[in-house]
């Protein structure tokens, strides 16, 4: 650098400087797409899913297994990339699988599992934080639905059928008409009727049903 003036003893001031480019890392995501070993781009930020790249998982049954997909981190900067974590914030989907360095013009694999518990729609967002990339951090949505019959039972009571009875319910009570009065001597039996739900999003099928007396 040389700065010139009207300084008689150094009208030209000059001195030197020096620098050392470094490249940074490029974090892209892809998911699986339709056809085998395949992978689609995903934008950074997308909140609409699509079975395309593999964001949509559909249906799947309660009963069935989970449901796991390959995705993919792809580095396409100039330098190496280092990745601190990827989260999910929902119990139905889970993470494995996480790589921790993506070399240049390299990528790596990670899993993501749908393992719905009940039938219902289920989302969650899906975030890459990466400690040198630009964004830093890369996310999109994934989701699915939860499929299957679910049982719920109510009781007969005087104002029609009361409220729900929990699974497992060890506390009978004459509100929720699950409990009775009676004398011992002399009364009729007692008959109740208890109303049985499919609040499911498919068929139910009852196979049966068991009385233990205690």
């Amino acid at each position: 650098v040389t700065v010139s003036s009207n300084d008689p003893v150094t009208p030209a001031y000059s001195f030197d400087v020096s620098g050392t480019a470094t490249g940074i890392g490029i974090l892209e995501v892809s998911g699986p797409g339709i056809v085998p070993n395949s992978f689609i781009p995903i934008s950074n930020g997308a909140t609409i899913t699509n079975s395309g790249n593999g964001t949509s998982f559909g249906s799947v049954l309660v009963t069935d297994p989970p449901v796991s997909r390959t995705f993919q981190i792809a580095n396409t900067g100039s330098a190496q990339l280092s990745i601190t974590a990827i989260t999910d914030n929902s119990p139905a989907f889970s993470i494995s699988n996480i790589p921790t360095v993506v070399g240049v013009n390299q990528t790596k694999n990670f899993t993501i599992t749908f393992d719905p518990a009940s039938p219902s729609y289920f989302y969650a967002t899906i975030s890459v934080t990466s400690s040198t990339s630009p964004d830093e951090s890369f996310s999109f949505r994934v989701d699915g639905t939860g499929t299957g019959g679910q049982l719920e039972l109510r009781p007969e009571t005087v104002d029609g059928f009361g409220p729900a009875i929990p699974d497992g319910d060890s506390t009978p009570s004459y509100d929720e008409g699950t409990a009775w009065a009676v004398d011992l001597e002399g009364t009729p039996t007692q008959y109740r009727d208890f109303k049985a739900t499919n609040i499911g999003n498919a068929p139910l099928t009852i196979h049966g049903l068991s009385l233990i007396h205690i």
